[in-house]
């Protein structure tokens, strides 16, 4: 029994031992296996998590941009503005593209769905604030338009609507970057779990887990350098984010929530007079405010703090280092770093000089009037000689002219000048001047150089060419009437001999002859868009409401002196399955080729017109059935040499049996009818 005992003692710590190393063995492959294995997906999963950090906040800080791009542009009317504005827009959809691609099921959710188009809201928004400064831009010369263009950009861009939506959409990019976060911490979260595991495995293995640990340590090791590489990707980023505020022509700032200071770019200090912005870091916001509206703008600051809704812009009267007075305008707004509120950070733009200009603009109220009571008499008519006539109507009720008023309007038409209009001249000095040219007399030379003249003494001025027996004496007022930087005429004013006139009254009616050029501008599009109202617009050749005026002219002189009136009806062949294998943009100009041809198959005095999609009428004055089928299978012939379809075409000639329209065109289109289903490309005639 002792031997047995012995034996059994010495042989189980073996087993156990042989047991133990080989499960041990096992479990270090099957754990250095699994290992490897996850730790190549961790590197992915944190390569997609450090990636959709970075998009995710250079998404936020690019919508912040883009909103200051469209706000700058509209506020300082330069229309750089607009290519930052593009690039930052650009630079936006690749990140949110990329974020897409990064976490689908994130960025394909309902919620962000929603802020997606919320952004296309605020995108709509800025584009067309952008749209009016380029007509704000474009149209500088004219004060009135021009403000009126910036006023509703910056409107738009100020907001209620586009504040909220900008609330919203920040608010719902904040749940984006939370959320981002979340699916990153999670992923992280559990593959440290994994870690656990391991380690509890490494623990029950401890011969072979200190082999574990230095592979796990090197892999912690990459965690830390690629840790490293993303922050030093976002202090990069920041840096080109800072560059692009500090270079920027207008004021920006931060402050902390006591006001005080803590970024300023170049441009903020220079509206202040500082050299740079080193004396201004540190320093509280409102000391450069006037002490009157001091406290009105703190309790605005404060009040956007506690709520986060700022007025859309704050003006302000400040005072310069060298003591100067000036006036700011602020956009203010919170400066946030993720969901906390850091501060608040705004644009300040120097509008000294548009205070001026508005100042100067009341002490103008008297004249402005003026010139919407005669803007007012521009816009009744879009007649021409009416339009003429009631300009120099208006112009007769200005205090300059309480003595009398003689004048008139020229309209240049090439080289010659036509009197439109014209109040207090003889008979006599219509004729002379009935075939003025450019650059004959005052009036045609103020016309060929686009400059206005004052000549205050016809009798000692040498560019008076037109002299008559009789006529006194005078001064002239000359004024070319310009739309588009082109002349349409000019504005001519007798005065009397030697006048005197102010600056500001010359400018005025500079102002009336500028309406007016813009009115008659207006009116001759007006008239030519109703020339153009009888032509189709793709082919320029007649639509149906020409077609329908000279076909009824044509059918009712062939029924009252029974001359012959041929119409012939073409259709292309086969042209949907044409317009779906190339397009639409082929098939139009396919059309366009085909009433080409028409057009030059067919005399002066015959009619082509659009009957509609793919047909055509063609109406043949005094023309007879044989004549009209020869004339249809010249179209036919070179329609098939000419281009890559084919057509078919139906005549029908006007008789006496033929008691309507109507019924002429059913004969056509019955014969088209015919040709089409007979095997197409050809021409069919129905007596």
């Amino acid at each position: 029994m002792p031997s047995k005992e012995k034996s059994s003692a010495i042989s189980f710590p073996m087993t156990f031992f042989l047991a133990t190393l080989v499960i041990t063995v096992a479990a270090f492959l099957g754990f250095s296996w699994y290992v490897w294995e996850s730790a190549h997906e961790f590197e992915v999963i944190e390569k997609r998590g450090f990636r959709l950090y970075e998009v995710s906040s250079a998404i936020s800080r690019a919508n912040e941009t883009l909103t200051m791009s469209a706000r700058m542009a509209a506020t300082t009317g330069d229309i750089k503005w607009e290519e930052y504005y593009n690039e930052l827009d650009a630079f936006l959809v690749r990140e949110v593209k990329e974020a897409e691609s990064l976490a689908p099921d994130l960025f394909m959710s309902r919620d962000w769905i929603e802020i997606k188009k919320v952004k296309k809201r605020l995108s709509e928004i800025e584009k067309k604030a952008l749209e009016l400064v380029r007509s704000g831009v474009s149209n500088r010369k004219f004060k009135l338009e021009y403000n009126k263009y910036f006023t509703e950009a910056e409107a738009l861009l100020f907001s209620r609507e586009y504040e909220d939506l900008k609330l919203e959409y920040s608010n719902g990019l904040t749940r984006i970057n939370s959320l981002t976060h979340e699916h990153s911490n999670e992923a992280i979260h559990s593959h440290r779990m994994l870690g656990l595991k391991a380690f509890i495995s490494v623990v029950s293995a401890m011969p072979v887990f200190f082999a574990a640990w230095l592979g796990l340590l090197k892999k912690i090791n990459y965690y830390i350098s690629r840790r490293r590489e993303a922050k030093d990707a976002l202090e990069e980023s920041e840096r080109k984010y800072r560059s692009l505020v500090t270079e920027i022509n207008e004021g920006f700032f931060i402050c902390d929530k006591n006001g005080v200071i803590t970024f300023a770019n170049s441009a903020f200090a220079r509206i202040y007079g500082f050299e740079s912005t080193s004396r201004l870091i540190g320093t509280p916001l409102l000391e450069f405010i006037d002490p009157a509206v001091r406290k009105k703008v703190g309790e605005i600051f404060l009040k956007g703090l506690e709520t986060g809704q700022f007025p859309g812009v704050v003006e302000a009267r400040i005072f310069r280092k060298d003591g100067s007075a000036g006036f700011v305008q602020m956009t203010p707004g919170l400066y946030m770093e993720g969901r906390s509120v850091i501060g608040i950070r705004g644009i300040l733009t120097d509008i000294t000089e548009r205070k001026a200009a508005e100042e100067e603009l009341v002490r103008s109220r008297n004249d402005l009037s003026i010139l919407n009571n005669i803007s007012s008499v521009i816009n009744r008519t879009m007649d021409m000689e009416e339009l003429c006539s009631g300009i120099l109507t208006a112009l007769k009720g200005l205090d300059i002219f309480r003595s009398g008023f003689r004048g008139g309007i020229f309209l240049l038409e090439g080289e010659r000048l036509r009197l439109v209009s014209q109040t207090g001249n003889s008979e006599h000095f219509i004729h002379l001047h009935s075939g003025l040219r450019t650059g004959e007399c005052l009036c045609g030379i103020a016309a060929g150089t686009g400059e206005s003249i004052i000549s205050r003494d016809s009798s000692k001025d040498a560019r008076q060419t037109i002299m008559y027996t009789g006529m006194q004496p005078h001064g002239s007022i000359i004024i070319p009437l310009k739309a588009r930087a082109k002349v349409m005429g000019v504005l001519f004013i007798y005065m009397p001999q030697g006048f005197e006139m102010d600056e500001r009254d010359i400018e005025l009616l500079k102002s009336v002859a500028n309406q007016a050029g813009v009115a008659l501008d207006n009116s001759k599009m007006y008239e030519d868009t109703k020339k153009s109202s009888l032509h189709d617009p793709l082919t320029g050749i007649a639509n149906r409401r020409m077609m329908n005026t000279f076909f009824e002219a044509n059918f009712k002189k062939a029924q009252k002196e029974a001359k012959p009136f041929s119409i012939i009806m073409l259709d292309i062949d086969h042209f949907k399955k044409y317009n779906d294998a190339k397009g639409h943009a082929a098939g139009d100009r396919l059309l366009v080729e085909i009433a080409k041809l028409i057009v030059e198959v067919i005399r002066g005095a015959d009619l082509a017109s659009r009957y509609g999609g793919e047909e055509f009428m063609i109406l043949l004055a005094e023309t007879d059935l044989a004549g009209a089928a020869i004339v249809a299978e010249k179209i036919r012939r070179s329609a098939e040499a000419k281009t890559e379809v084919t057509a078919s075409l139906g005549v029908s000639c006007y008789s006496s049996d033929i008691t309507s329209g109507e019924e002429l065109i059913k004969k056509a289109d019955a014969a088209l009818y015919e040709s089409k289903s007979s095997g197409r490309n050809r021409v069919t005639v129905k007596a």
